[in-house]
């Protein structure tokens, strides 16, 4: 039986849906036996909520994960105008209690330790009875079965506590919310990929967290392949090819994958086989290795070693090429990214897994030469806070918000090289304007912080203890960065930290006041408004956009125009000259330092 070890499973999540009529058919008879021993007061309703646990259930079930439920009935109660999409504890539990009943969830309660302040919510994944049903219905086994959907509000307000609450649609709430449909209407309607390169590099979080669910969920989708070594594809001989994959949305490009071959059409073999090999052991150390990871090269190799078979007949080959459909290959590639986030989680503990998740590689350790995803989700909605419009705001939900931040620079948009200008220091300048005070831009000013740390390090202190309300909860949040980016050692004590604030105050007196104060939600409300213009004003000129909270990415054709906006509206709104710095493209991420 599977059994979840690693914590760092999936909550709910509320944005999947399906036209399938397989799987709704499916909801419908496991809802039929829901009814029979619970009590169903609204059936649409009960059918939406069962909807949604069975879709994540789907998708917990290709990655050999969980699905994270809260029990706490405080963590709900969204209000009702934010549709369908949002799940009520009301509504949910019982469908989870009724699934455990049926035999159809297996489950492992959360808990929570109120001395240490820490634990885990309750999870739950298919048991075999569930999987059973899954094994017949065959579209719950394909990924383009899945599909992601808008929230039904795109301005949403948030409480203290970061729930939904409901707010009264204003004039400037109602034309703000057109804008932001306008702009999700215009940005879908662009053509965005992410086209990496083998000099690229990631770790295994990228592969098996990022890359896998956003396939999955249909965030993502696969638009280019290319390997960089010859494949051997053996049955009776050896035979030599390069695989490469193109595909195309419209019906002017071939719907297959050319395999050039330099033997006879006669030896070719059929290709249908998705069986996956046991995984091999996995290096936890940060190895630039290829033996730390499976290659897909090797992956596919074998995949289509084990599938050949001597009674098939060959299929033709056109001009010596293997012919291989464009789901044929995606299966490859979804089957190798299935087969590495199983074996990294596969009987490992908790702290073994997060050590196998930094695992860092170039692709073209991995064997790829190119890889290319479109980012098929771009649509924004905007998050108000603390049930105010004047805190918060930012852009949330679009696909380019969750690739790791060094794979922007490979971003096209309509087949375009992009380019990403950043707003330098943004809030830190942002406090000294509101107070009138002319900053010297060519001043850094994490490097006016005095002591050994890295700029990195006082970087991220100064402005997690901007957005902090307290000290202590800054202390907490700074010493969660840096754990986060792999930081360890003296550094993370509380004393140390509160010297680095203290420093950090006293190398901007003037702002002082600021620091743990919560001032950072304040700023988010400028900085989200000074986008919204932007945006707008980019869209207005038929320019597509894609919003990163304080810097922004255009085709490169369009800079200098960016710039001239990214001045403008911020001195719109500020009274003050900002700085605006074109970010260098980075083939690993900066963190890593000279990683190589």
């Amino acid at each position: 039986m599977f059994i979840p070890i690693y914590r760092k499973s999936n909550h709910i999540n509320v944005h999947l849906t399906t036209p399938d009529t397989d799987i709704q058919n499916l909801i419908d008879e496991i809802l039929d036996e829901i009814s029979s021993i619970k009590k169903i007061s609204n059936r649409s309703r009960a059918r939406e909520a069962l909807k949604k646990v069975i879709l994540n259930l789907i998708h917990a079930e290709r990655t050999k994960d969980c699905v994270r439920i809260s029990r706490n009935k405080n963590d709900y109660g969204h209000h009702r105008m934010y549709g369908q999409i949002w799940l009520k504890y009301d509504r949910l539990i019982p469908i989870i209690d009724g699934l455990i009943e049926l035999g159809y969830v297996e489950h492992l309660n959360g808990y929570w330790d109120k001395e240490k302040k820490t634990g885990y919510q309750t999870k739950i994944w298919a048991s075999d009875r569930l999987r059973s049903r899954f094994f017949i219905v065959p579209s719950t086994h394909n990924p383009k079965s899945i599909e992601r959907a808008e929230p039904e509000q795109l301005i949403q307000l948030k409480d203290s506590s970061k729930k939904l609450v409901s707010y009264t649609p204003t004039r400037p709430i109602t034309l703000t919310k057109k804008r932001l449909s306008q702009y999700n209407d215009f940005i879908q309607g662009q053509h965005i990929t992410v086209n990496l390169t083998e000099e690229v590099a990631t770790d295994n979080e990228f592969w098996c967290h990022n890359l896998l669910n956003g396939l999955l969920n249909a965030s993502y989708t696969l638009a280019g392949l290319k390997l960089n070594q010859e494949l051997n594809i053996t049955d009776t001989i050896s035979r030599h090819c390069h695989v490469i994959y193109k595909h195309s949305e419209d019906n002017t490009n071939p719907k297959y994958i050319l395999v050039p071959c330099s033997v006879p059409s006669t030896s070719s073999s059929t290709i249908t086989s998705t069986h996956t090999p046991t995984p091999p052991s996995i290096n936890t150390t940060n190895s630039t290795s290829s033996s730390s990871t499976s290659t897909l090269l090797s992956h596919i190799q074998t995949l289509i070693h084990l599938s050949s078979t001597k009674e098939k007949q060959p299929k033709p080959l056109i001009d010596k090429a293997l012919m291989i459909s464009n789901d044929e290959l995606m299966e490859y590639f979804l089957n190798w990214l299935l087969f590495l986030n199983t074996g990294i989680k596969r009987g490992w503990d908790d702290k073994q897994i997060r050590q196998a998740y930094r695992s860092r590689s170039r692709l073209g350790k991995l064997g790829i030469a190119e890889l290319v995803f479109r980012l098929k989700y771009e649509a924004c909605h905007r998050v108000f806070n603390n049930s105010s419009f004047k805190n918060g705001g930012r852009f949330y939900g679009a696909s380019h918000l969750d690739i790791p931040g060094h794979m922007r620079g490979f971003i096209r948009i309509n087949g375009e090289p992009v380019v990403e200008l950043d707003y330098d220091a943004l809030h830190v300048v942002m406090l000294y304007h509101l107070r009138g005070i002319d900053i010297d831009l060519a001043q850094d000013p994490y490097d006016m912080i005095v002591g050994p740390e890295d700029r990195s390090i006082k970087k991220i202190a100064l402005l997690t203890a901007i957005n902090a309300p307290t000290e202590a909860k800054a202390i907490k949040g700074i010493r969660k960065a840096l754990v986060d980016d792999g930081i360890t050692g003296d550094i993370l004590t509380d004393k140390a930290l509160r010297s680095l604030i203290a420093r950090a105050k006293l190398a901007h007196p003037d702002i002082s006041d600021d620091v743990a104060s919560g001032k950072g939600i304040e700023l988010q409300n400028l900085d989200s408004r000074i986008a919204d213009a932007i945006l707008t004003n980019l869209m207005a000129e038929n320019i597509p956009a894609l919003p990163v909270h304080d810097s922004f990415i255009v085709p490169q054709k369009y800079e200098d125009l960016l710039r001239q906006q990214m001045l403008e509206e911020y001195e719109k709104i500020l009274g003050f000259k900002p700085g605006v710095s074109k970010k260098e493209k980075r083939y690993f991420p900066k963190k890593w330092k000279n990683w190589n």
